[in-house]
């Protein structure tokens, strides 16, 4: 039961802790130089700002995916944990094991964010003659 708790606290802890800090690294001929932190991604911060520009396709997957099923699945093991054995046990949990595949998709959107925000430039110097 701690086990539970504890992997909510920890959901609850990553959901509004930043998760993804955005930053820029510049190599020239004269040196390197890194600026600071351009953006911070936690779950709260990339829900807003998914909603304030209208994304309401990648808000709910968001939602749905990242914030409700990982809290309804764990609950749902706490209720098959704590509840006497009833009939009801057994069909709950199957559909679990069968439903919980789709907690991947949490992994897929985070994978995709990634993709998204990778950018990779490289050119010539142009300040010192190339």
């Amino acid at each position: 039961i701690t086990g539970i708790f504890g992997t909510i606290s920890m959901f609850i802890i990553a959901s509004v802790t930043p998760g993804v800090l955005i930053t820029g690294y510049f190599e020239a001929a004269t040196g390197t130089f890194e600026t600071p932190n351009l953006s911070e991604l936690s779950m709260d911060n990339s829900l807003a700002q998914m909603f304030s520009v209208g994304s309401y396709f990648v808000f709910f997957a968001m939602v749905i995916f990242s914030v409700i099923w990982p809290y309804v699945k764990l609950l749902l093991m706490l209720y098959c944990w704590v509840v006497p054995l009833k009939l009801t046990r057994g069909p709950l949990l199957v559909f679990l094991d069968q439903i919980g595949k789709w907690s991947l998709t949490d992994n897929f959107i985070l994978f995709l964010f990634i993709v998204f925000f990778w950018i990779a430039w490289s050119g010539e110097d142009v300040v010192d003659g190339g």
